[in-house]
């Protein structure tokens, strides 16, 4: 009939609602049609924008840059005092409001492991950590700046955190241009972000991005000469390791620039870089990664001594040498225990007498440094093995 013809015509939702109201077609029913009709013609404003609070049609965002994170469209939005409602982000995206229930930094990095969610590597984070993540982040900066952080349609990609990275890039430039160093108390939030960003998947515009943002980051917090505290690195810094193993070569010359950086600089010194790398090579369920972090853990050992990964890093690299399979992994372990025996001056029996290995690693390391001499004081030196580090020469201070 001429009315199903027009009822047609519709969209899918407005033919539903349509059919379960007119049961028996009747003057009105034409007249219902018309009105539906008109309603769904009516053109749209251009530059119109609603919340998501407004929007009437399920799924369908009104702005890209508005948008919530994944799971996350109930949550309320605290925080967003000096920004007008039309979307557009303060000079400094990360400005932090005053709201009295919120915590300061020291005290959120001390629940860490103790009731908070952010998980401990190599536990990589949920989307439930990352809805816990933009809901105490609400409380500090703009509900714009929110929105662009976690956007509704979600993080999947390195490309769903391009407009994150240029938010952060603007709040370092302004941090930078107006001497400001307030971002230092978002930092955790800031590491966090990067550290779920980071285990997104590959996008290869979205990912040199990402790690220019973090590279950027760093060289901020070396212009503030900012150290770094063990709660913050372990929020960044063991994920990050992580991908390198697994990224392709530039993108993994790239991370390894911004270690270069944060360990000559000493925002977080090689004496206590080489823990971040001990945890990767322990946990790490990339077969690239361990052997990675033993080659960063052979460079802070040669440069700050044994000390760099400790008496608990000997006794992780001994059981990791005892049940490793990769060869590949194997031969760089050994090479991190040979040059471990030269800073004890060739002394295993000390070496042994602390980490108590396996006959078969104790074999391993005598195969490898049993013939190597225990230096007295002015006896010749062993020439040291080789560096099985990759030169790592993409950043210098005068570059950026």
């Amino acid at each position: 009939s001429s009315f199903d013809k027009e009822i047609g015509k519709l969209l899918p939702a407005q033919q539903r609602t349509v059919r379960s109201f007119i049961p028996k077609l009747s003057k009105q029913d034409q007249e219902l049609v018309d009105t539906f009709k008109k309603a769904s013609e009516r053109p749209r404003r251009p530059g119109q924008m609603m919340s998501s609070r407004q929007t009437t049609q399920v799924g369908v965002p009104s702005n890209k840059t508005a948008l919530q994170s994944p799971r996350a469209g109930g949550l309320p939005r605290k925080g967003g005092n000096n920004v007008s409602e039309a979307g557009v982000l303060p000079e400094n995206p990360l400005q932090m409001s005053s709201t009295r229930s919120a915590k300061p930094k020291a005290q959120r990095l001390a629940t860490l492991g103790k009731g908070d969610s952010w998980p401990e590597y190599s536990e990589e984070p949920s989307g439930d950590t990352l809805q816990a993540l933009r809901k105490a982040w609400a409380l500090f900066i703009p509900s714009t700046s929110i929105d662009v952080l976690f956007p509704q349609s979600g993080l999947r990609t390195h490309e769903d955190c391009m407009s994150g990275c240029d938010l952060l890039s603007k709040a370092i430039g302004y941090s930078r241009d107006n001497n400001d160093s307030s971002l230092l108390e978002m930092l955790d939030f800031i590491f966090k972000w990067a550290a779920c960003a980071v285990l997104l998947r590959d996008h290869t515009s979205g990912f040199r991005k990402l790690l220019s943002t973090i590279l950027d980051l760093f060289k901020r917090l070396d212009e503030l000469s900012y150290v770094i505290s063990d709660g913050e690195a372990l929020l960044l810094l063991p994920y990050l390791l992580d991908k390198a193993g697994a990224a392709k070569l530039h993108f993994k010359e790239e991370i390894l620039a911004i270690f270069t950086l944060v360990t000559t600089k000493k925002i977080y010194p090689s004496q206590k870089f080489g823990p971040v790398c001990m945890k990767v090579l322990e946990k790490s369920k990339s077969n690239p990664s361990r052997p990675l972090a033993a080659e960063l853990c052979f460079s802070a050992v040669q440069s700050a001594g044994v000390s760099a990964i400790g008496k608990k890093g000997l006794v992780i690299l001994s059981s990791a040498l005892n049940e490793e399979t990769v060869a590949e992994a194997k031969k760089v372990y050994i090479d991190l225990f040979e040059i471990v025996v030269e800073k004890l001056k060739g002394d295993t029996d000390k070496l042994f007498s602390a980490i108590k290995p396996t006959d078969k690693v104790k074999l391993i390391i005598m195969e490898r440094c049993g013939n190597q001499p225990v230096a007295t004081q002015g006896s010749p030196r062993r020439s040291p093995p080789r560096k099985t580090v990759p030169p790592v020469s993409h950043y210098s201070p005068t570059s950026g």
